[in-house]
């Protein structure tokens, strides 16, 4: 039987094989315009560990007004942008989300903007909503204040504990205010150590708790262009840092000081 359309003649002549090695080519402006465009107005402020700390056992000293009693110290609050994403761990790694996960968030800076462990991110473009319950301690007089976790944009809500027999008592907004990050409550309390349940607004902010990626680096041709025939460039191309970070509540104890102001190291 005669073949068919020539499909089962032999070949005679074949493409000379390419021998030259294939290369990706990266160019590190893309990735950080990209990150520049895609992501949100953060504050980034660096983690000390506060020198109050007790040699024996490392445990922070509780009335240190330079840390608030948690240990820690922020510094150099920079203004920069990053890429924020949720986790989802079971797509990725086919885990169960647990309760670790929770809080938690994938964080991607440019390679300027370096970040360590408990470094402090605060997204200015987001507003989240806190409850919190507070134990008041006594200013002056019928002036009371309490160390809130977070800075309030606005305050929602706010009862007062009046015993476990008594229904809460809802607090006027004329009678509180905010500064900073302490609340204020101006009234005549008899209760002798009192605590209020408080609402508010404020901005995101999170803990990083670990560097996924710390360093990644590429060679050649990655700073101009992305032309396979340039030459070479010997420098080290830096890229983006990637971290995962945890609600600020979630990651350090509530500062539990006697005076209502703390040093501000920056």
């Amino acid at each position: 039987m005669a073949e068919r359309n020539g499909h089962n003649k032999p070949v005679t002549v074949e493409t000379p094989r390419e021998f030259l090695q294939a290369k990706a080519h990266w160019n590190k402006k893309d990735f950080d315009s990209a990150i520049y465009a895609q992501g949100y107005e953060v504050f980034k402020e660096m983690a000390l560990h506060c020198a109050c700390r007790n040699s024996a056992n490392g445990a922070p000293l509780s009335d240190c007004k330079n840390c608030g009693g948690t240990g820690w110290i922020f510094i150099e609050k920079t203004s920069t942008r990053a890429v924020i994403q949720a986790i989802n761990r079971q797509s990725k790694f086919v885990q169960k989300w647990t309760e670790m996960d929770s809080g938690t968030i994938s964080v991607s800076l440019r390679n300027d903007d370096k970040v360590a462990f408990m470094d402090r991110i605060t997204i200015m473009d987001q507003v989240s909503t806190f409850s919190q319950t507070v134990y008041l301690k006594r200013k002056t007089g019928s002036l009371w204040f309490a160390r809130l976790f977070y800075t309030p944009k606005s305050i929602k809500k706010v009862y007062l504990f009046n015993g476990s027999n008594e229904p809460l008592v809802k607090i006027a907004p004329d009678k509180c205010y905010f500064q900073d990050n302490y609340f204020y409550l101006n009234m005549e309390l008899s209760i002798e150590s009192p605590s209020v349940s408080l609402r508010y607004e404020h901005h995101p902010q999170y803990h990083v708790i670990d560097i996924t990626r710390e360093q990644i680096a590429n060679r050649g041709g990655l700073e101009n262009n992305c032309d396979p025939n340039s030459p070479v460039d010997d420098q080290l191309a830096q890229f983006p840092v990637h971290a995962i970070a945890r609600k600020a509540d979630r990651t350090l104890d509530p500062a539990d000081i006697n005076g209502d102001s703390v040093y501000d190291n920056t």
